[in-house]
């Protein structure tokens, strides 16, 4: 009975080792196997941004190939503070910054408003650690393959900007916001979400999504109020991006600078003489008038020109009046805004895309679906200095017709409609402008990218209401300052909206 027992353990001790020495060697082939898959994919990316981007991503693929930490799972390194989202009703806007030496021959220059940089400076140099490089050199590799960011998503390459006050460069992506699921499918294939804790981000979406980021990617939103983050935004460009704010005009106007630029402020003359050639385009403007000549406006005028109306054009319109860097409230505002277009655009053209709805405005004729003074009274209202070109009711002419859609294009549907929505911001703007005394109007907002329709409209409406005595100003960021705002103040403010700034 003995000898059987010795026997039937030693067979259960050899089945034992020969099953741990499988589970060992079968782990080790995973692990090999894990490896050697990773190796693959970051040597991949390595190689794709090499060939596409030349040395500077070859340095990035380099410090990848060198990296032996590379982690399915949510790491313990952080590197959303490089990021500013502002995700609104139609579309969300990505701000990304990227740490690196200026090009060559780019010449330092000072920050205007220098505790806002500083600080923001500051918290990016933290990202120094071995692991947080390896992170950043992954995400910036991934940003750099992507021209088109998921179906409907655009880097906006020609609006990256360096900014020496924060030692490095600003880029900036879009997309539209109901495709959302498919942006997020992006980036949670490429794994870059592991690096990212948490990032500031403003608009109503950061409320609206805040589960759906924390649930599908593991990332935190720093919810920053959404009025502080523009008007954040629209000061640092206006102090740190020369010929960033812009007008138009019907020909060009002296004293906006040597360069064009507006670097120069205009002498107390030039300015007397701006105002005298906007008096006398008066009489022009009851006339169709092209107000298509684009003159940049002074920094130093603009930085100290309080109180400002800023009008901010997204699916809505939001009204701010400004009386200082951090002294702002929302005074009014519009349900008729970029939505309305772009639903209205959708309903009545079958447009898909807003880029190809903007150049199907351009080239359409409102008139024919308009009705005018002349429609009316077969020729201008003399008694009220009303041409008989001016636009007396939107979509009105329509009425009159058997067949609405008759002699009728998508084209001049489509201009019509952004003519429409134009002409009530432009009217409660200038209303809220008179009401509060304020002489310069900034419009900004995604409405008003690729949408020179819009902007050449304000500027004629705005001078035309005001006999010359206010201004519609523009940027040329104009969609992304609230995505600015929202990277600018996440690295020291706290989400309320409150900083030290303030304090």
């Amino acid at each position: 009975m003995g000898a059987l027992l010795y026997v039937v353990r030693r067979r259960r001790r050899a089945r034992e080792k020969a099953r741990l020495a499988s589970g060992e060697a079968s782990a080790a082939n995973k692990a090999s196997r894990s490896q050697a898959a990773t190796q693959r994919a970051t040597a991949s990316a390595a190689k794709t941004a090499a060939s596409v981007y030349g040395s500077s991503s070859g340095q990035r693929a380099s410090v990848l190939r060198q990296s032996s930490s590379f982690n399915l799972g949510k790491s313990n390194v952080d590197i959303g503070g490089v990021l500013g989202m502002d995700i609104g009703g139609t579309l969300a806007k990505l701000v990304y910054f990227e740490k690196k030496e200026p090009p060559g021959g780019m010449v330092r220059t000072c920050s205007r408003d220098p505790l806002v940089t500083m600080k923001r400076n500051l918290s990016l140099g933290d990202l120094n650690t071995r692991e947080q490089k390896e992170a950043l050199m992954q995400f910036y590799t991934f940003m750099d393959t992507q021209e088109q960011f998921g179906k409907a998503g655009v880097r906006d390459e020609h609006l990256a900007y360096y900014s020496h006050e924060l030692g490095g460069q600003l880029h900036f992506f879009r997309f539209e916001t109901r495709l959302m699921d498919q942006a997020i499918e992006l980036i949670s294939s490429s794994t870059i979400h592991n690096s990212i804790k948490a990032l500031g981000c403003t608009g109503g979406g950061a409320y609206k999504f805040e589960d759906f980021f924390q649930k599908r990617m593991g990332i935190r939103m720093l919810q920053m109020d959404e009025m502080a983050s523009l008007v954040r935004g629209l000061q640092f460009c206006i102090a740190n991006i020369p010929g960033e704010c812009y007008a138009f005009e019907p020909e060009p106007v002296k004293g906006t600078g040597a360069n064009g630029k507006g670097e120069e402020e205009p002498m107390a003359s030039e300015q007397d003489t701006f105002r005298n050639m906007r008096m006398r385009h008066m009489s022009e403007l009851r006339e169709k008038v092209d107000y298509s000549h684009k003159v940049h406006r002074s920094r130093t005028e603009l930085l100290q020109s309080y109180p400002a109306l800023v009008v901010s054009i997204g699916s809505g319109v939001s009204i701010l009046k400004v009386d200082g860097p951090a002294k702002f409230e929302r005074v009014s505002g519009s349900s008729i805004g970029g939505g309305t277009y772009w639903g209205l655009c959708r309903l009545l053209t079958g447009a898909t895309d807003y880029d190809d709805s903007l150049d199907l405005a351009d080239q359409g004729e409102s008139d024919r679906v308009d009705m005018l003074v002349g429609d009316i009274y077969g020729h201008g209202y003399n008694k009220f200095q009303l041409s008989s070109n001016t636009l007396a009711s939107s979509f009105g002419k329509l009425v009159t017709k058997e067949d609405p859609r008759e002699g009728v294009t998508n084209e001049d549907v489509s201009k019509a409609l952004i003519v429409m929505v134009t002409m009530n911001i432009g009217q409660v703007a200038y209303l809220n402008a008179k009401l509060y005394d304020t002489r310069r109007i900034y419009f900004v907002g995604n409405f008003l990218r690729h949408n020179n329709i819009s902007a050449q409209r304000l500027a004629y409406a705005i001078a035309y209401w005001s006999g010359g005595e206010m201004e519609a100003l523009f940027f040329e960021h104009e969609g992304y300052l609230g995505a600015l705002g929202a990277f600018l103040s996440s690295g020291y403010e706290d989400p309320d909206g409150s900083s030290d700034e303030e304090s």
